[in-house]
């Protein structure tokens, strides 16, 4: 196996060099050239073992293994029931590497070697987001027909904090965490690394690390292209990745230490009233494009319902972050259709969440999130109808009804 990878690295080299680049990609070889820079990267625990041998890695305290509790609800019971349920996470770290290459807009990491770092990308792969036009540069390293190092070489010490996707959610339990782990890189050598964020940061990205006490001065926007760097700070990914498919192969790396981190920070940095919360809340989606996610049919209704509890609809896209805080730190029953603004619900002190899902599509995020944390979910499944929700309104008011008493 070994050998065969090799060749095949061999042979996507000399085709490169006699033919070029797109003449590569048009071969098929290119197709396969992943597997080679994917054996050859550099792990989780390799990295560790070479940070650890230059005494360059820093340790937090480790976690103790999480538990997900059985739902009481059939429906969602059966659903879950393939994913696992016990997770034990890795200790977490920060290290330097030195000598490195970080290319793309996701500011992928390669050793002075080409060898890539598994570290600096959530998935098994790098995505094709995180590339873009410096993706013939990634496989040319990758592949070690590209050495040469980038003259831009300006930082002795990098950390990039660019979330691969699109989604709130990603960014808020993958990503913004690592600001903790590299606090303690500070507290522990007195040294503090350029932050790299993302090219023309999205307002979420701007106002968390603003709230988290990251204002703009404090980070650098990342040019999307290639950079030397004396030294690359990493710390532990966690991903957050189901497999719907086949869940018992999902990537899901939960932290509780993370969300409560996340918690602290936020509210830390916000005024609000302790005593209040007990409102009743409905995260509307009905703003939202329809590709991110489904509408509900009769929501006029189901508006009128969460009125008769004192309850009110609020669209979080026309909220700044801090005000999305300060609503969730006030409430007591937090009611929405599966999305990433129910994440808030961290910032709730032992909320009701209600999560509404359409009976043909029910996912594990938001669960997992309330079990971690401690709260009373009880979910809502839905009929629907040309891929929107039609709620049945007297089981809502039913559901409603008895969970009021909670808060």
């Amino acid at each position: 196996m070994l050998n065969r990878t090799i060749s095949i690295a061999n042979k996507a080299r000399r085709h490169y060099l006699e033919n070029g680049f797109k003449s590569l990609v048009e071969s098929g070889i290119y197709n396969l050239v992943q597997k080679p820079i994917k054996n050859n990267s550099i792990s989780r625990k390799e990295l560790k073992k070479i940070a650890s041998d230059r005494g360059r890695i820093w340790y937090m305290d480790q976690e103790e293994n999480i538990t997900i509790s059985s739902l009481s609800d059939d429906k969602l019971k059966k659903e879950f029931k393939s994913y696992p349920k016990r997770y034990s996470p890795d200790q977490p770290f920060i290290c330097e590497l030195q000598e490195c290459i970080i290319l793309g807009p996701g500011a992928i990491g390669f050793s002075e070697k080409g060898r890539l770092i598994e570290e600096t990308f959530s998935r098994d792969f790098p995505r094709k987001s995180s590339l873009k036009s410096k993706k013939f540069d990634f496989y040319l390293r990758g592949l070690e027909i590209k050495n040469k190092s980038p003259s831009n070489y300006c930082y002795d010490a990098v950390f990039p904090i660019i979330s691969e996707f699109h989604s709130y959610y990603h960014w808020m339990v993958e990503y913004l965490p690592k600001l903790r782990f590299l606090e303690h890189y500070i507290e522990q050598t007195q040294k503090s690394p350029i932050i790299l964020v993302e090219s023309n940061p999205r307002d979420f990205v701007i106002e968390t690390l603003d709230l988290a006490g990251y204002p703009s001065d404090m980070y650098k926007e990342w040019n999307e292209l290639e950079l030397q760097v004396q030294n690359l700070i990493v710390s532990i990914h966690r991903p957050h990745q189901f497999d719907y498919q086949n869940p018992v192969k999902s990537n899901y790396n939960p932290s509780i230490k993370d969300l409560i981190w996340l918690r602290e920070r936020m509210l830390s940095n916000t005024q609000y009233n302790k005593r209040k919360n007990n409102k009743i809340i409905y995260i509307s989606r009905q703003e939202v494009p329809s590709e991110r996610g489904r509408k509900v049919v009769n929501f006029k209704s189901l508006i009128d319902i969460i009125h008769e509890f004192g309850g009110e609809s609020y669209v979080l896209e026309e909220m700044e972050f801090e005000e999305q805080v300060k609503l969730f730190a006030e409430s007591g029953m937090i009611i929405g259709l599966h999305g990433a603004g129910l994440l808030n619900m961290i910032f709730a002190d032992d909320p009701v969440i209600v999560e509404i899902f359409p009976s043909d599509v029910i996912k594990p995020h938001f669960y997992f999130i309330a079990d971690m944390m401690g709260f009373t979910y009880e979910p809502f499944v839905s009929d629907s109808k040309n891929e929107e929700l039609v709620i049945d309104e007297g089981k809502f008011r039913d559901h409603i009804a008895t969970l009021r008493s909670e808060i």
